[in-house]
């Protein structure tokens, strides 16, 4: 975002010292609006990427914890069987 508030910036700058003619401002003005729905739609799918991530640690979980309940019962029946 930091990146977007300096091209933001120099495009006022630009436009308030008359460096820049409507045309160009136009251009600009619509390279920041593809630029800024650019990092929105990418904000998003970041979000969506994290929840994915979570979701998946926590299937890891759960299922490193059911191989461990399942090691535990197999070891209980050989010490069994050993007996």
């Amino acid at each position: 975002m930091n990146k977007f508030t300096l091209i933001a910036g120099v495009t006022a700058v630009l436009g308030l010292s008359g460096c820049a003619n409507n045309s160009q401002l136009d251009q600009m003005s619509n390279q920041i609006d593809r630029l800024s729905n650019q990092v929105s739609k990418l904000s998003r799918e970041v979000d969506n990427l994290k929840t994915r991530q979570q979701q998946q640690k926590r299937k890891i979980t759960e299922a490193n914890e059911l191989a461990s309940q399942a090691n535990e019962r197999v070891n209980n029946m050989v010490a069994t069987f050993k007996k």
